[in-house]
């Protein structure tokens, strides 16, 4: 869900400074050539002046506020950062409700913090911790004896091999496997022997 700010709310939000008219609502990010009078924009690299001084859109967060003359600006010494920060404001993450969901496989012995959130379909196994406010999506198999720490996003469908330990604050995208069985053999007389990784 988005909503939309007056350039005055955005310059206190990403601590910029307002130049033209405070007063103007944005409600979406946009690329430069594809940015309307509603849209903000962003411009960073000087080889994208001239897109820029064409653009459509209703403000652009720039370093410099005298490569673009009467347009309505948000000055901010780093441009492309402030427009990462903007898009979350525009469009903030969905967290969902902490618990477990009642499709999901909880080993009894798995210890699960009470404000973590354990999407549907998920496995959790035995021995497994699960830390504070760390959300776990959608169709995430948790192996045995695993440790995920605090504030984490596990994407859906994520596997997380036995034994395995994730920090805090950790970000794991979707489909992606941690602690797979590596590739390695020993051939000796033609015959190749599995080495456990």
């Amino acid at each position: 869900m988005s909503r939309s700010f007056s350039l005055a709310e955005l310059a206190d939000l990403l601590g910029a400074e307002v130049v033209g008219d405070g007063d103007v609502e944005v409600g979406a990010v946009r690329a430069l050539a594809d940015a309307g009078a509603n849209d903000l924009s962003f411009l960073h690299n000087p080889k994208y002046a001239e897109e820029a001084r064409s653009s459509g859109a209703g403000a652009i967060l720039i370093a410099d506020a005298d490569s673009l003359p009467g347009r309505n600006l948000l000055l901010c010494p780093q441009p492309y950062l402030a427009m990462a920060k903007a898009l979350e404001l525009f469009h903030p993450a969905e967290k969902p409700d902490a618990g477990i969901h009642p499709s999901a496989i909880v080993a009894e012995d798995a210890v699960v913090d009470s404000t973590a959130s354990i999407g549907p379909q998920c496995v959790v196994a035995a021995d497994s911790r699960v830390g504070g406010r760390t959300i776990v999506d959608t169709g995430c198999v948790i192996g045995r004896g695993v440790e995920i720490g605090s504030d984490c996003l596990i994407h859906t469908h994520v596997v997380i091999e036995e034994g395995c330990r994730i920090g805090d604050r950790c970000t794991i995208q979707s489909g992606t496997v941690v602690g797979s069985d590596g590739f390695g053999f020993a051939t000796v007389d033609g015959v190749h022997h599995k080495v456990p990784q």
